[in-house]
């Protein structure tokens, strides 16, 4: 019998009086080496088989050349990357691999995993298929036998699988009961394949002769879970998957973070924190110097800090070791600038300083692992022009999977990780590559203090202001302080017609009748910025102290927040706007100050005397509405004539350090205001004015 023009070299047994061939894991890992004897060469071969997952995946090396194909039954995707690896699935930064997508119906045949239909869904081939076995093509048991001194039993079968090969194929497996590597029974130690196959471009056949060895085999794939993807910073164009399901995550507008910047060019590492407000056209960054710039004012090792304000198109950038400020128009290299034409910029949006300017070809890739934490993974490219070099761009972004949680709070997609590529499309500079890993993602910023910029002011640039508000509900300013003096914050600059950022050190401190907030409103800013399509001009200092005074004395001035789901409004005080304030403030208690009759105290012995150095943990509560508690510890020396307090509550914490030998207070606040502080402040005075001791 002839098939085609292939003259068979076996014919099917039709029986077999021995053993069956065994049954492989429906789940399995295995390294070959593969030598295809009639061409004279050997390759390197990695398979993955998962039936239930409906995929699989086949790494081949040959020549120093590596092709990693990955079938995707589900989405009907064939995935081949082709490039120079330096090692299994890792290539050098220069020199990435490339991708090309096609459909798996659209090639039935394709080896090794091949393709069938059930229940009308396309699927992997069976296990058994996959070596070529079953009752499709019946083996013959053959004995025992000895491969690479291990014990095998031996099957031969004879497979005319079409009009175009006919092939004898020799299986050996482990015999019964041998102790493999990974403690799976019976598993493939060598197969060969001996035939004839068609031509593929010219007419005629050829024999071929294959041998195919097995090791490192595994029941399972799930040791690896990067087999079925793609690898790192490698971009597939037209995956199908992308347009499904997964759509890029959504920035909030304002944000706060932490970045640990990894150029491994230049093996540097940088670390800034950043916040960002599009809200408030705010940004700034905090880093540590690892270049000096003289024309900034800085050295390498000071601690800098930059903020950049689009309202005007200036930035402020501080050292924070020698307090000098120097004022210039923000630079269009900035990372959150857009250059909109060489002498001016605009600030990007949320979206745009993760995912880019341009109209990116964005794909969802699939979850990986980053820092042992199961992130999503979506991969970009594109161009962008920077300082008039275009780049093409690869950016790859992982954001935390479903379920995961930061801090015990559960969120959504927070971003871990991004990877930019960047290749020059023309000129002599290099690519660039840069990770960019992200710690302490927030999406809210608490303390807008964070961008206070009176510092690099000069004393006629600013004026220290103060008015009242009633004090009906203090106890919701206490308990949300932070949130108060945001808002206070907002409602000043609207009123005086400013930026928020010309707003600044905004404090408060209360009677029982009467909130008073002090503030200091700054000067328009100090040079010319070069925002894009700036079209209003800032008012002076003097005319937004006008315009704040107009408002007070109207009753316009109106702070809004709203706490435990109830909005509040606090009006300020007509004609209460003053400029003869101390900063901080410390006025006293309006009222009945008196809480006992010092003729009745009865003073039996004086109070005890104590050490010169101590820590003392102390709780305050609050019974007033909304009541809270309130815990603290004070440190205190004597002899070094320093002290500090760290106060917790639901809010957030306060310290306060106080050195009385260069006689500075220091207030560091994170969401939490001097309440506690004050009232202990009232405490003392009253028993040191009135002696009421008893």
């Amino acid at each position: 019998m002839v098939i085609g023009d292939v003259i068979p070299v076996c014919s099917p047994v039709e029986s077999n009086n021995g053993p069956s061939l065994p049954k492989l894991s429906n789940q399995y890992s295995t390294s070959i080496e593969a030598s295809i004897l009639q061409k004279s060469y050997t390759q390197d071969v990695e398979e993955f088989y998962d039936e239930p997952g409906n995929r699989g995946s086949f790494r081949t090396v040959k020549s120093g050349e590596e092709t990693f194909k990955i079938y995707d039954y589900d989405t009907d995707e064939l995935y081949t990357v082709v490039g120079r690896s330096i090692g299994p699935g890792f290539y050098t930064e220069d020199d990435l691999p490339q991708c090309t997508i096609q459909r798996i119906s659209s090639s039935p045949d394709l080896l090794p995993f091949g393709y069938e239909i059930i229940d009308g869904t396309p699927h992997i081939r069976h296990v058994n298929d996959i070596l070529q076995v079953g009752t499709k093509f019946p083996e013959e048991y053959l004995g025992t036998e000895e491969i690479r001194g291990i014990p095998t039993n031996h099957w031969g079968a004879c497979i005319n699988d079409s009009e175009s090969s006919s092939f004898y194929v020799d299986y050996y497996f482990t015999v019964p009961g041998y102790t493999t590597a990974y403690g799976s029974d019976e598993i493939p130690v060598r197969v060969t394949v001996n035939g004839t196959r068609e031509n593929i471009n010219a007419s005629g056949t050829h024999h071929f002769e294959n041998i195919y060895e097995f090791a490192f085999f595994r029941p399972s794939t799930n040791y690896n879970p990067y087999i079925f993807e793609t690898p790192r910073g490698v971009y597939c164009e037209g995956r199908k998957e992308f347009n499904l399901t997964n759509p890029l995550p959504i920035i909030p507008g304002d944000i706060r973070m932490r970045i640990e910047i990894v150029s491994p060019n230049s093996r540097r590492i940088e670390n800034t924190n950043a916040w960002f407000s599009e809200t408030l056209k705010l940004v700034k960054y905090e880093h540590t110097a690892v270049l000096a710039r003289t024309d900034l004012g800085y050295d390498v090792g000071d601690p800098v800090s930059e903020i950049h304000d689009y309202t005007t198109g200036v930035a402020y950038v501080k050292n924070a070791r020698v307090g000098t400020c120097v004022v210039l128009p923000i630079a269009n290299t900035s990372y959150e600038a857009v250059p909109t034409d060489p002498s001016h910029v605009r600030m990007r949006t949320a979206q745009e300083l993760f995912f880019g300017l341009t109209d990116m070809n964005y794909e969802y890739k699939g979850k990986k692992l980053i820092r042992n934490i199961l992130t999503d993974v979506w991969i970009g490219k594109g161009t962008e022009t920077v300082q008039d070099q275009r780049f093409d761009s690869t950016l790859e972004w992982f954001f935390t999977a479903e379920n995961w949680t930061e801090n015990f709070v559960a969120t959504d997609a927070v971003p871990i990780r991004m990877d930019i590529r960047s290749t020059p499309e023309t000129g002599i500079l290099e690519p660039l590559h840069f990770v960019l890993s992200i710690y302490e993602f927030r999406a809210s910023i608490d303390d807008f203090a964070v961008f206070d910029v009176s510092s690099c002011f000069a004393e006629n640039q600013k004026k220290i202001l103060q008015f009242q508000v009633p004090g009906e509900n203090i106890g919701y300013i206490s308990h949300s302080p932070t949130l108060f003096l945001k808002s206070t914050q907002i409602a000043i600059a609207e009123s005086s017609g400013v930026s928020f950022g010309r707003v600044a050190n905004v404090m408060y401190d209360y009677s029982n009748v009467k909130v008073y907030v002090t503030f200091t409103l700054l000067d328009k800013a100090p040079i010319d910025g070069d925002l894009y399509n700036m079209t209003t001009n800032e008012l002076s200092l003097v005319e937004a102290v006008n315009s704040l005074e107009s408002s007070i004395n109207k009753g316009d001035l109106i702070i809004s927040m709203e706490v435990n789901d109830k909005k509040f409004e606090f009006i300020a005080v007509p004609f209460s706007l003053r400029s003869d304030v101390v900063f901080p403030p410390d006025f006293p208690f309006q009222g009945d100050t008196n809480v006992c009759d010092p003729q009745e105290s009865r003073i039996e012995k004086p109070l005890p005397t104590l050490y010169e150095s101590y820590q003392v943990y102390m709780e305050a509560k609050f019974v007033n509405e909304p009541a809270y508690m309130v815990e603290g510890v004070m440190y205190f020396d004597t002899l070094s004539l320093r002290s500090s307090i760290f106060a917790y509550s639901t809010s957030g914490m306060f310290q306060t350090i106080s050195d009385l030998r260069e006689s500075i207070l220091m207030a560091a606040a994170l969401q939490f205001h001097m309440s506690y502080h004050r009232i202990y402040k009232h405490f003392l005075n009253q028993t040191k004015t009135n002696n009421c001791l008893v």
